[in-house]
């Protein structure tokens, strides 16, 4: 039987000391865990802590490459985040860690032009970083409309040269499926 801790939420490394009790009070029950965050907080004492606390994967969402990800998820001040993430991500890659690296990015017609240079980026971590795509789903935190993102069948007819890409380039997390349904949804329209 496996025990297995995913952490997410709001931002899980704002929380890192929580992670760490959990962390050692299953030490002899937990198999492993897996970090969704947005990759900002990921500091060298963390990354160093990894194996200790049983993190063997490690999710980060990307909305794009820098251009597109630093409009969307920026600090309070208004600067971008893309250059701090792709550097705590780097640190990762370049750790003693078996760690596996899972950038989980929305697709959406403002920024779907935009991949290949994500895609650039991903291929300079040499093989050690994976692609998850997902379809942007309206939120209300979004600054979106309908208008931007994609229904269903759009989005299949409109990644597939995408998937393609990430295929060619043995960049997808597992075989990418041309139908792939995934929706990207942190919050309802209507909340």
């Amino acid at each position: 039987k496996e025990t297995i801790i995913h952490w997410f939420g709001g931002e899980p490394l704002l929380h890192k000391d929580i992670i760490s009790k959990i962390s050692s009070s299953l030490k002899d029950v937990l198999t492993h865990s897996i970090l969704h965050t947005n990759g900002y907080a990921m500091d060298s004492q963390f990354i160093n802590s990894l194996e200790v606390l049983k993190i063997k994967q490690i999710r980060v969402t990307l909305d794009g490459p820098k251009s597109i990800h630093d409009k969307r998820r920026k600090l309070k001040g208004g600067k971008g985040t893309y250059e701090k993430i792709k550097s705590n991500l780097s640190s990762i890659v370049n750790s003693n860690n078996n760690i596996s690296i899972i950038i989980s990015t929305n697709i959406d017609k403002l920024n779907i032009d935009q991949y290949e240079f994500l895609l650039k980026d991903i291929e300079s971590f040499s093989g050690k970083v994976q692609l998850n795509v997902n379809r942007t789903f309206i939120g209300n935190k979004c600054e979106m409309t309908e208008l931007d993102t994609f229904n269903k069948s759009e989005f299949n007819k409109k990644s597939e040269k995408l998937y393609d890409q990430i295929i060619d380039k043995n960049l997808g997390e597992f075989f990418m499926p041309k139908q792939l349904l995934n929706i990207c949804q942190a919050d309802n329209q209507f909340s």
